[in-house]
């Protein structure tokens, strides 16, 4: 066991801010979000790659780029609101490592997060629209239900979405 211990290579030498995470109060609105009890830790640009999520927010970037009509039946190009909410997001459910499955923008300028647990039996949509959000809950057994949706509600949408 020592041997196989023995060729690990162990860096000497660590760059210090590669591991500060800083914390940052969302006492603020990002639009039509406020929170005074959520933080975001975000990391260097060094660990994008290694990140939790990455694919998610390499795809919202991208829906960035669309334009009007960009499903060729007349679709409005997602919302800087939305966008910046569900990105805002994206960084709150990365920063307290909770998988993010799927995210797509919508036919009206919404961006939708697919967030399920772990044995994919229940999942949640969060849908951020321009002018309001929504959280639609899909339970392992019987009907979906929907309710409105701010960033203070994401702790109660885990815990059901986890239990």
């Amino acid at each position: 066991m020592h041997t196989l211990i023995a060729n690990y290579s162990t860096p000497s030498e660590f760059q210090r801010d590669q591991y500060l995470t800083a914390t940052v109060p969302t006492a603020f609105t990002i639009d039509r979000f406020r929170s005074s009890s959520l933080s975001v830790f975000a990391d260097g640009p060094h660990t994008q790659e290694l990140r939790l999520n990455n694919r998610i927010f390499k795809l919202l970037e991208e829906f960035s780029e669309l334009e009007d009509n960009w499903d060729e039946d007349e679709a409005n190009a997602p919302s800087k609101i939305a966008l910046s909410n569900g990105h805002f997001v994206v960084q709150l459910l990365t920063s307290i490592g909770q998988p993010i499955f799927n995210t797509a923008p919508g036919p009206t300028g919404e961006i939708m997060l697919d967030i399920r647990d772990i044995a994919n039996s229940k999942s949640v949509e969060l849908i951020f629209y321009p002018s309001r959000s929504v959280a639609v809950y899909f339970p392992e057994n019987g009907r979906p239900f929907q309710r409105d949706f701010q960033a203070d509600n994401l702790p109660e949408v885990l815990r059901w979405l986890n239990q």
